[in-house]
């Protein structure tokens, strides 16, 4: 078997890989050590005779020939070692298609369930969208925070043991059938789901998009929640079957803009017309039929209830994506993290910091100039780290020193942009 996929595409490669996974044992290895091997053999690129020799060596007996012919065949397909494959983590080296998404995931621990949402996981179709919740893309915002009060009245009649938060969910969840839009985003702690709907309706064409949000991360970049970004507000439903079966959590979190600036953990892939992800055979299948059940009693009672003619609603959005931000609230983000780290800037150090502050709010105005890990909060604290450090060193930086690593990351010309750019965010702090 060569490098490429046959016939059945790489659709065909993941239902091999996930049946052997399944059924992958050793008689005389423990589970971990059995999956090791599995994974070291799949995804390595080590020879057969060397995988006999390490089975050998720990006095394993290894799988049967044809187990063990399958998994170097999967190797052979996931591990060329005569051709280049996209890698999918960048939008313009997106992978063949949702499977290929799908097999590139599977080696890392990190694309896994998290029932506990210590990930989310969410899946669009078109990577070109930004992820602004729906309320946010409204013309008029307040009248359809008027819609919205009465279309969550009418969840409240229909289920009415749920929470405020969690009727606002249910309103989400339901947006599109109910004709009303909310400033949550759709989430679940399921990769696979995803994948599903990053792939559900997708053309030729189009590059759909998976990214992963990991709590531990968004925990340190809003310093524990104090800072604008906010703590990490996953709002569950149990109880209501779509929702359960779509593993749905539904995200309230601060401005939209900082969410994108967050930048998620991402995997890039090229839409087939016709081809949707799905994975019937696992203990909690993904399918059409899983995903949208026909027998829905929450929507049912819900479409069967009249609309209200008026509401109220008892929470509003945390941040207003009308609102662009300025060099002023990033400086309040870089103060939690100095405050984090146990530092109050001084007078010293901090001309230069609101300078980088400044400066990442003009990148904002330029994301065609700038792509967004380049102008990502990540980036923002790399220049704040180095501000910290040289306050504790008794040490003078610039504001360009500070920005070093964003300006090592840029080809020259973007280099001389943002050069240009310090400069005169700089030039203004000097003439307040």
């Amino acid at each position: 078997m060569n490098g490429a996929p046959d016939d059945g595409g790489w659709k065909e490669v993941h239902r091999r890989y996930v049946a052997l996974e399944r059924t992958w044992s050793m008689a005389d290895a423990p589970e971990p050590v059995a999956r090791q091997f599995f994974r070291r053999i799949v995804h390595g690129h080590r020879s057969k005779a060397a995988i006999e020799r390490e089975f050998h060596e720990f006095g394993l007996q290894p799988p049967s020939p044809a187990v063990l012919e399958e998994a170097f065949c999967l190797q052979r397909l996931l591990c060329p070692t005569d051709r280049d494959r996209p890698g999918g983590r960048h939008p313009d080296d997106p992978l063949e298609d949702v499977y290929a998404a799908a097999l590139s995931m599977l080696p890392h621990g990190f694309w896994v369930e998290s029932p506990e949402r210590d990930h989310l996981y969410r899946g669009q179709r078109d990577a070109r969208w930004p992820t602004v919740p729906a309320l946010f893309r409204r013309d008029d915002v307040d009248a359809a925070l008027g819609q919205l009060a009465q279309a969550v009245t009418r969840v409240r009649e229909c289920l009415p043991a749920v929470s405020d938060a969690q009727a606002l969910a249910v309103a989400q969840h339901y947006s599109r059938e109910l004709g009303v839009a909310t400033w949550l985003l759709d989430m679940t702690y399921d990769p696979r789901v995803a994948l599903f709907f990053a792939s559900d309706g997708g053309v030729g064409g189009e590059v759909g998009v998976v990214s992963c949000l990991v709590r531990k991360t968004w925990d340190r970049l809003s310093a524990a929640g104090s800072n604008r970004l906010g703590r990490l507000r996953v709002i569950d439903v149990p109880g209501v079957l779509r929702i359960e079966q779509q593993r749905a959590s539904f995200l309230d979190t601060s401005h939209p803009v900082l969410f994108d600036q967050y930048v998620a953990d991402t995997v890039w892939f090229r839409q087939q017309t016709g081809l949707r992800f799905e994975d019937p055979d696992a203990d909690f299948p993904v399918t059409a039929a899983s995903i949208y059940p026909s027998l829905d009693p929450v929507l049912t009672a819900l479409i069967g209830t009249p609309p209200s003619s008026s509401g109220v609603l008892r929470s509003t959005p945390a941040g207003d994506a009308r609102e662009p931000l300025h060099g002023d609230d990033y400086w309040e983000i870089a103060q939690s993290w100095c405050r984090r780290e146990g530092l109050l800037v001084d007078a010293y150090h901090e001309d230069s910091l609101r300078v980088v502050c400044d400066v990442h709010a003009r990148l904002q105005e330029q994301p065609d100039q700038f792509a967004l890990p380049e102008r990502s909060l990540a980036r923002l604290q790399d220049a704040v780290d180095l501000v910290i450090q040289a306050q504790r060193n008794g040490r003078f930086i610039t504001a360009q020193e500070a920005l070093c690593w964003s300006l090592a990351c840029l080809p020259p010309p973007r280099r001389v942009v943002l050069q240009d750019i310090i400069a005169a965010c700089a030039h203004a702090r000097d003439s307040c």
